[in-house]
């Protein structure tokens, strides 16, 4: 028999209060009403409880928006969200990349599984990389080299191996930061060195104290070779005297 989505259209207790008496549900579906009242806790919980959540807000904006909130909705554990398809092409196309579960990383021996990045390294297709079960939630990819990583080995046998899909010519999204002296024309030579090495500017800013610049980009690239070749251009720029791959804490 297929499986039945229950529609939790009702106020907090309600809701919770239905499940409770459905005990046999696997899926959940959670609309803006709810979502307004309850917010990203409500989803935390119904993932905590073991449920597939439908997160049904019908997203309708710039593909860059649209893309952070399903990559939002996704850190948070959700299976299947709605986007309006009014929207248009490029912003379906940023979304369904934003969705993607499998992230181009193979994890050994499983199959349909929810995979996510780790905020707190950021990895990129090249990196050295661990796989950590984090109950309700899937699997979370962590750098190797990860501080947390360290900690997290406290519980060795909630790792699994993983490892990048192939090629692994995903697109990935890092912080870069540039420091130089300030001068004429560096903000445009700064972004044709991305543009050269095919990574495309999706936000940006800084600033300049006493005669120095210190900017930030984020960039989305296609492997840690691309990132390795755009730092080494960066820091060979005049003027700037140092360029880096920017990670969480």
């Amino acid at each position: 028999m297929s499986e039945v989505i229950l529609a939790l259209d009702l106020p907090g207790p309600d809701a919770r209060r239905l499940l409770d008496q459905t005990p046999e549900a696997r899926w959940v579906k959670v609309g803006s009403i709810l979502f307004a009242r309850e917010g990203p806790s409500l989803i935390r919980e119904l993932v905590d409880r073991g449920l597939r959540v439908f997160l049904d807000l019908k997203w309708h904006d710039i593909p860059h928006t649209v893309a952070g909130a399903v990559e939002a909705a996704r850190d948070l554990g959700v299976t299947m969200a709605t986007v309006h398809t009014l929207g248009g092409e490029a912003m379906m196309a940023a979304a369904a990349r934003a969705a993607g579960d499998s992230l181009g990383i193979v994890v050994q021996g499983v199959e349909d599984v929810l995979v996510r990045l780790a905020k707190c390294c950021t990895p990129v297709p090249g990196d050295d990389i661990r796989g950590y079960i984090s109950l309700g939630r899937g699997i979370t990819i962590h750098r190797a080299d990860c501080p947390n990583v360290k900690a997290l080995m406290r519980n060795p046998e909630r790792f699994t191996p993983v490892e990048w899909e192939g090629s692994a010519k995903t697109s990935f999204r890092v912080q870069i930061a540039v420091e130089a002296w300030d001068r004429a024309r560096l903000l445009e030579d700064v972004a044709r060195s991305f543009s050269e090495h095919g990574a495309n500017i999706v936000s940006y800013g800084g600033t300049v104290e006493d005669g120095m610049a210190r900017n930030w980009y984020t960039a989305e690239l296609g492997d840690v070779k691309d990132l390795r070749s755009l730092l080494s251009t960066l820091r060979n720029l005049e003027a700037v005297f140092d360029a880096y791959r920017v990670t969480p804490g």
